[in-house]
């Protein structure tokens, strides 16, 4: 991680996984570690203050998200509002 010209390097000791951001977010707001969030989705918790925000991954590389369906019919509805979610960001 950098901090202006301050680098310092973090070893996790017990690694967390989620397929789903709101529970990286809720493990990263009660206090489990470093989370890589979408600002979108914690700027709440940024104004608040119970997270801040970290420049380490601001010279990480931006990267492209695809998302494919095989079809319309029959669409979850948590499939189709993600769907539109990611077609807006």
């Amino acid at each position: 991680m950098r901090q202006g010209t301050v680098k310092e390097r973090v070893t996790p000791h017990v690694p967390f996984q989620a397929n789903n951001i709101y529970v990286l977010k809720r493990a990263a707001v009660n206090g489990a570690g470093i989370a890589f969030l979408p600002k979108v989705i914690v700027e709440t918790e940024l104004r608040s203050g119970a997270l801040v925000h970290l420049n380490a991954f601001e010279d990480a590389a931006p990267f492209k998200l695809y998302l494919l369906r095989a079809s319309q019919k029959h669409l979850p509805a948590r499939i189709q509002a993600a769907w539109h979610f990611f077609a807006v960001v």
